[in-house]
């Protein structure tokens, strides 16, 4: 852990330095894994104000209080941090699970009838006839674009071959199929 002490309009003094760090390593001593807390000390006229930012692995926290002694804005920003970082704690241990506990055994009951509908091959649902009507490609894109329909089926002038023209799904852009009969 590295703490920085950093002053405006202050000159901070040692006797300052060791105060803040012994309260903030006193609530620390529980967080796992922090990189950085950097101590800001400020002074505007007759306000002490302290600002603190702990940068852990998975957690940032900072607080800031103000007071008319720099001692008291110290204490007051470590006891606004404590609870910020009991909060943090009660949270990490309420999402993991307990390690002593043994899994508990759940029984499985399937349906039989859900079963053997999954099982089953799809069925044709519905039988459509349709007739390759010869045009040329730029009415066809011209029909598809106007219609709902996500397909045509239709007789290319220019080849005699039968083309499809489908709309795809992912991006509705289209696609254009020629079958060899």
């Amino acid at each position: 852990m590295t703490l920085t002490v950093t002053g405006r309009h202050i000159d901070i003094t040692e006797a300052m330095k060791l105060y803040a760090r012994e309260k903030l390593e006193k609530i620390l001593k529980n967080i796992p894994k922090v990189s950085s807390v950097h101590v800001i000390m400020d002074i505007q006229k007759y306000t002490h104000q302290v600002e603190v930012n702990i940068k852990a692995m998975h957690f940032t926290a900072s607080a800031t209080e103000k007071s008319e002694d720099m001692y008291c804005s110290i204490d007051k920003v470590t006891d606004k941090l404590e609870r910020q970082l009991k909060k943090y704690k009660d949270k990490l241990q309420s999402h993991r699970p307990r390690k002593n506990e043994p899994f508990k055994e759940a029984a499985v009951v399937f349906d039989t009838d859900i079963l053997e509908e999954i099982e089953e091959k799809p069925k044709i649902v519905c039988e459509k006839k349709l007739h390759a009507k010869p045009m040329f490609i730029d009415d066809a894109l011209s029909l598809l674009e106007d219609s709902t329909d996500d397909f045509l089926l239709f007789r290319n002038a220019e080849t005699e071959r039968v083309n499809l023209l489908c709309r795809r799904k992912q991006d509705r852009d289209l696609e254009l199929l020629e079958l060899n009969l």
